[in-house]
């Protein structure tokens, strides 16, 4: 089996002994941080990028699909901190700016 280990703050897969993370320089916990290799939760939260930035360029048109955007972003962030936030803050400004088109062309 694999074993890998992943940041507990940005999520990063990281060297298995580290202590900080050599990427955003989180102390890391160093009880139960190794975890088998699952491509499957790594491609999941993936995927969720990708629908978070489809729904953000949607929400230009139809701005309640910022809230699912939104909604992406907090899920992403639980395990990617840094890209969850900017989808967070993506999907909020693509909704408002979707709303502030709708009211010019009323």
């Amino acid at each position: 089996m694999d074993v890998k280990k992943y940041c507990s703050n940005c999520g990063r897969e990281i060297p298995v002994d580290a202590s900080v993370c050599p990427y955003c320089g989180i102390k890391q916990d160093t009880r139960g941080q190794l975890e088998p290799s699952n491509d499957s939760s790594r491609t999941k939260v993936d995927n969720y990028i990708l629908w978070s930035w489809i729904c953000a360029v949607i929400a230009l048109f139809i701005p309640l699909i910022g809230i699912v955007a939104v909604v992406l972003g907090v899920l992403i962030q639980k395990s990617k901190r840094d890209t969850g936030t900017i989808l967070i803050a993506v999907g909020v400004t693509a909704g408002l700016f979707g709303f502030c088109i709708g009211l010019a062309a009323y």
